[in-house]
């Protein structure tokens, strides 16, 4: 078992073992608000140090941060501020909850954590938009450039990369690209009204942020294109052009050696769904959720919290509010005063957040129709090697009614990594091209484990190899 360097033992207090799992901006959000209220939290995180989805290695003192890319450094500084107050336990992934405890797993087998109150900050993954010509090498998902800025020499991010998507976050990792001081070939908008609540719409509770980013874009001569009714990756094993074909047929061949595409999040709550949490389909969000308070708790179980944006595009700054509402909810929920009253005081915001983020679902939804017009060789699922032209003769041929059986029949792993982000896809397409309603094929997030688990540690797990760490973390 792999223990942080930060890890430091001592019997927690009765009633006050606090768990968080996940180490991105809505994990560190949460626990900056539990140590600040006296509680000394155990951190679990799947990579070796603090960043979770969101960043990588995000306080490691050489990391090399671009000078522009304020968003790395902050967090950064952040990490490192509490660095040494913080139990973290790196390594591990969280592998189910059961019985007050959460089993992880890591490199030495399975190990299960016992807790009084859980907080879950297990993030999102990018839904894919097929592309003909995406399996290409240089194709990859918005998320990875959103990350991309802040590893030195990171080879992700060619000299001319483009980026396709659509909603706020397609626009924000543009930004967060420009800032850093990378360039922009193009951003294509494929949303039917990239203006309602795109490049101009503001961030709740951020006025002036969507036009601060188009103005950033517009600055640095980044072409925004919209009105892309087809699109074709093209290149010798490495990509090399995009053809762009427009609604009036007019074609431009784009050169670039690196592809961002995706059009938001599939939020994971794989975890909360192994602990027997119901999870509910939310029209507006056309997503299967939890049901939570204001605040992020999970009023079916007491004593589990859920960090971060429910919806399908969320927004850092949002993430990091509901992480730190997380936080103090746990604080206040412990008989903390003071806690109750920040708390309160955020509450309305926290409101409005989450009634911000539904209408934005409600103007972004993902693009069905703008992918089942593409080609019918734009990969759905490279690693199976199913295709959009097999997709639909198999559509054709079944009744695909649950997505558990269409991906039986498809014969696509939702289990490795990016399944859920391809679940989803996959259940829009499915439910666009049998006519049937999204919520009745059910979803992929009521198993465990919450992320991909390599297979050593299945194989210890199947010996029953169960270590029980609590005393150590606690």
């Amino acid at each position: 078992m792999t223990i942080g360097e930060t890890f430091q033992t001592g019997p927690a207090p009765a009633g006050r073992r606090v768990v968080v799992i996940g180490a991105g901006p809505a994990g560190l959000a949460a626990t900056e608000k539990l140590l600040a209220h006296g509680l000394q939290p155990i951190v679990v995180a799947p990579a070796d140090d603090w960043g979770g989805r969101a960043f990588v290695g995000a306080s490691e003192a050489d990391a090399g941060s671009p000078a522009g890319d304020v968003d790395f450094l902050r967090f950064r500084g952040r990490a490192a501020r509490i660095r040494s107050a913080v139990r973290l336990i790196t390594g591990h992934v969280a592998w189910a909850i059961e019985d007050g405890a959460v089993l992880l797993a890591g490199r030495e087998g399975i190990s299960r954590l016992a807790f009084d109150r859980l907080v879950l900050a297990t993030g999102a993954e990018t839904r894919p938009i097929p592309l003909p010509g995406g399996q290409l090498s240089g194709v990859t998902d918005l998320g990875t450039l959103y990350r991309a800025p802040e590893q030195a020499g990171n080879t992700t991010i060619g000299q001319r990369p483009v980026l396709i998507g659509g909603g706020p976050g397609l626009y924000e990792v543009a930004d967060r690209l420009v800032r850093a001081g990378r360039r922009l070939t193009a951003v294509i908008d494929l949303d039917p009204d990239p203006w309602r609540r795109g490049p101009i719409g503001a961030e709740s509770g951020r006025p002036g942020t969507g036009l601060g980013r188009w103005l950033r874009l517009v600055g640095r001569d980044v072409p925004v294109l919209t009105g892309i009714t087809r699109l074709r990756v093209e290149g010798d094993g490495h990509v090399e052009r995009i053809i762009a074909t427009d609604g009036r047929g007019e074609t431009r061949d784009i050169v670039c050696d690196t592809v961002g595409v995706g059009h938001g999040m599939i939020a994971d709550h794989r975890l909360l769904a192994s602990a027997g949490v119901a999870l509910a389909f939310d029209p507006d969000r056309r997503a299967f959720l939890p049901q939570l308070d204001a605040e992020g708790r999970v009023p079916e179980c007491p004593g589990l919290y859920v960090a971060g944006e429910a919806g399908p595009h969320p927004r850092p700054a949002v993430a990091d509010r509901l992480g730190a509402a997380a936080g103090l909810a746990v604080a206040s929920d412990l008989g903390i005063a003071d806690a109750r009253i920040e708390l309160a005081r955020m509450t309305p915001l926290l409101s409005h957040d989450r009634r911000t983020g539904a209408e934005i679902a409600v103007d972004h939804p993902y693009p069905t129709g703008w992918v089942l017009a593409q080609d019918d060789d734009a990969p759905i699922d490279p690693a199976s090697g199913l295709t959009l032209g097999r997709l639909k003769q198999v559509a054709a041929r079944h009744r695909l009614d649950r997505l558990g059986r269409a991906a039986a029949v498809l014969g696509i792993d939702l289990a490795r990594a990016g399944g859920l982000g391809r679940a989803g896809v996959l259940a829009e397409l499915i439910a666009a091209l049998g006519a049937l309603p999204l919520a009745g094929l059910g979803t992929s997030q009521g198993e465990s484990p919450a992320m991909p688990v390599p297979l050593g540690m299945l194989a210890a797990a199947g010996r029953g190899q169960v270590n029980d760490i609590t005393e150590r973390a606690g």
